[in-house]
């Protein structure tokens, strides 16, 4: 007979875990600077690096809970201010490298893969936009 292997796809349920908790921001070791822990808005947090079983649920505590959530606002703001900021640079640099140029502009993006494509300063307004949206959002939050 046929053993039936089995295994737990961790990979997965963190993935499933994200999709219930959000967005995380990592939290350093003072001394290292190592990432010892992700911490959700939730209070819930994922010992890093270590996708089998690593999720911490939220303190009972509220003080305890209440400065997870600070640390989280605090930490995504800061995340997402340096994001729009890059993304606000990225987009005046193209629009003036646009108005410099005879032919179209092509661009490689991470997202799109290797593939050349037309520069299009709308994905990039439409980032800023969702990086504000979000920014409006954690503000909200506590």
């Amino acid at each position: 007979m046929t053993q039936l292997k089995m295994e737990i796809d961790w990979k997965a349920y963190f993935e499933q875990f994200l999709n219930i908790h959000g967005s995380p921001v990592p939290k350093r070791c003072e001394d290292t600077g190592e990432v010892i822990e992700l911490v959700f808005q939730d209070g819930w947090r994922y010992k890093s690096m270590t996708l089998d079983h690593g999720e911490i649920p939220p303190p009972n505590n509220h003080k305890e809970l209440k400065k997870l959530k600070e640390f989280w606002v605090s930490s995504r703001t800061n995340t997402l201010q340096d994001d729009l900021l890059y993304h606000q640079k990225l987009l005046e640099k193209f629009a003036n490298l646009e108005t410099t140029v005879e032919h179209p502009l092509l661009i490689k993006s991470q997202y799109l893969g290797e593939v050349s494509n037309p520069l299009d300063l709308e994905m990039v307004e439409e980032k800023i936009a969702l990086i504000n949206q979000e920014l409006e959002f954690v503000g909200t939050s506590l």
